[in-house]
């Protein structure tokens, strides 16, 4: 069901990426982010999928914006629907530090095993941006998952396992 509500938001044209890159493919998952229905899908579903793979974790958490509606919907999902514990909490990493207070670049709960999460996986920069930043502050990342895969980045420069609930060549079987 979820692979269907993201395959409406697939656009097929001349894209600039994130990375940079040109695109014939576009799929913008924040379109499924901010509408409470889909995003609930899609907590469950990374959810169900971060325990399937990576089994109980401390935490989880991204780079600001896109991580912030899935983290929070997976956190939801996890302590209404049976965690081990009380739920997964989460935290988000800050492009830059702030420049006021106490200067933090990461928000939120981060402590023991952390599974990052992402909306779109195109090259892997973001995940290893933010992956280096954790790193620094003495965080160990054992994993990430993002909810479409594009296909394009390099599996063995990222130094942990990256799973998805789609990929770009099972969203193009539904076109």
């Amino acid at each position: 069901m979820l692979k269907e509500h993201i395959n409406k938001c697939c656009k097929f044209g001349d894209f600039t990426l994130t990375s940079g890159k040109k695109s014939d493919f576009y799929v913008n998952v924040k379109e499924l982010m901010f509408t409470p229905k889909t995003l609930a899908l899609i907590g469950e579903d990374l959810y169900l999928e971060i325990i399937k793979i990576f089994g109980e974790v401390d935490c989880i958490g991204g780079m600001e914006m896109g991580s912030i509606p899935l983290t929070s919907a997976v956190s939801i999902y996890s302590h209404n629907n049976g965690s081990l514990f009380s739920g997964i909490p989460h935290f988000v990493v800050r492009k830059e530090p702030r420049k006021h207070g106490m200067g933090s670049q990461i928000e939120g709960v981060c402590h023991g095993d952390i599974v990052l999460v992402d909306d779109v996986l195109t090259t892997g920069g973001s995940l290893m941006k933010t992956c280096a930043i954790l790193n620094e502050a003495g965080h160990n990342v054992t994993g990430a998952i993002v909810v479409v895969d594009r296909e394009e980045a390099d599996h063995t420069k990222i130094p942990f396992p990256v799973i998805s609930l789609c990929s770009k060549s099972e969203l193009q079987e539904l076109q």
